[in-house]
């Protein structure tokens, strides 16, 4: 994958035996006072209708506008004229949380302040493979420019092209410029809820919109006061920094079984990337996107315990140690169900795209010698593996390198 928001590194944990695992994250062994944090999705396919053009010329016979996902074309005569863009449907990269495909969209259109008063339709063709019309709108573009229409969400289709068509109607001829167009989705809106907070810890739960698994998602309950927060997609813990009032994040786990841990924030940054992330529960590493779904977390307080219960009947426990310089999560699962043979424990999932522009680069296992993480190795087998960096990253570049360890020390795990 070209796309650095996305997932293209899996190495998958199996172990026939041991029931319990060390994770640690750490700032990463190289030096910079860099700290590149900001998301790039150059290269990413969200496979939604998008339109950004500008100075457009509306005109029956004007030139096709052609690029690998959309195609605008122009018909009509000069007192009627139809814009029509075809949206193509592709892969979807697997970046976010969000089911990018049903949320709405915004279309903005601002006219050239000159030429005649004109109606304008605007229809479109999506999910319901019926073209759907907003009301006619009369634009003067030398009183008003700019105009904007939204469409609800579930209006696109997945799997199939999609269509925006706009219809230009006058009594005369039309001389309609377009200085810019841009149909983009509209803002995805995320609930939060503090589960619970101390002059230590916060605990923080989110329920995403659009989550891609779905809106029924899990159940988060309090161990000592049994308060019960329903359809949560990820949970989020805050650690007090030992040198500040502020506190910073450590662990995040998702509905999907998605972990991510961080180190405390060094001092004098305000925050890091995540890095590495880990599956927690047995998975099928081969998916698109490995999962291990949670149908429900007791979390204990006071202990900073989180007992999961997986969707398909298994049970782990995961501890959360932060520390400055490192913070640790022990899983260690108190059922499984499913054939240790066949499907892994956990897996890890990163990123690489080059040296310098990835969240890992190198694998060592028992601390022998590092081998690339895209390299011409398929099995390793060890009691611990460290994930980490050798060339200072462009991408995410603080965020942690990641250490897995076996606590049963006579069971050897099986990566893959």
């Amino acid at each position: 994958s070209s796309c650095p928001e996305e997932s293209n590194v899996r190495v998958a944990v199996f172990n026939d035996i041991a029931d319990t695992f060390r994770l640690t994250a750490t700032i990463p062994q190289y030096r910079t006072f860099s700290n590149n944090r900001v998301p790039i999705f150059s290269g990413c396919n969200f496979n939604r209708p998008s339109l950004n053009l500008s100075n457009i010329l509306i005109d029956p016979y004007g030139q096709t506008i052609t690029t690998k996902k959309m195609k605008t074309v122009f018909a009509g005569s000069p007192t009627y004229m139809i814009m029509t863009t075809t949206f193509y449907p592709s892969v979807l990269s697997f970046v976010r949380g969000v089911d990018e495909n049903r949320v709405g969209s915004i279309l903005t259109i601002k006219f050239r302040n000159e030429g005649p008063v004109f109606d304008l339709d605007v229809s479109y063709l999506g999910e319901s493979r019926r073209y759907i019309s907003f009301d006619r709108l009369k634009i003067d573009p030398q009183n008003e420019t700019t105009y904007t229409w939204t469409f609800p969400d579930y209006s696109w289709s997945a799997d199939q092209d999609n269509i925006l068509r706009l219809g230009f109607t006058s009594s005369q001829t039309m001389n309609v410029v377009i200085d810019s167009i841009i149909l983009k989705s509209r803002e995805t809106v995320h609930n939060k809820t503090v589960l619970f907070k101390d002059n230590k810890y916060i605990i923080e739960g989110t329920d995403i919109d659009f989550w891609y698994m779905g809106e029924k998602t899990m159940t988060i309950t309090s161990k000592y006061t049994k308060e019960e927060f329903y359809d949560m997609d990820r949970i989020q813990v805050y650690v007090k920094l030992p040198w500040s009032s502020g506190y910073s994040q450590v662990f995040s786990l998702y509905h999907d079984g998605l972990v991510s841990l961080l180190p405390m924030t060094p001092h004098g940054l305000d925050w890091i990337p995540f890095g590495t992330s880990i599956v927690i529960g047995p998975n099928n590493a081969s998916d698109a996107r490995p999962t291990s779904p949670i149908k429900s977390i007791e979390m204990d307080t006071i202990n900073m315990k989180f007992d999961v219960e997986f969707i398909h009947g298994d049970h782990a426990s995961l501890y959360i140690d932060a520390m400055h310089p490192e913070t640790i999560l022990t899983v260690k699962y108190n059922s499984v169900m499913h054939d240790r043979k066949m499907y892994p424990l956990m897996t890890l999932s990163s990123m690489w795209i080059s040296d310098g522009n990835s969240l890992v680069d190198r694998i060592s296992v028992n601390n022998d010698a590092d081998r690339n993480i895209i390299g011409d190795w398929t099995t390793l087998y060890g009691l611990s593996a460290v994930l980490y960096r050798k060339c200072i990253s462009s991408y995410n570049t603080l965020s942690p390198d990641l250490k897995l360890e076996t606590i049963d020390k006579e069971n050897t795990v099986h990566i893959l």
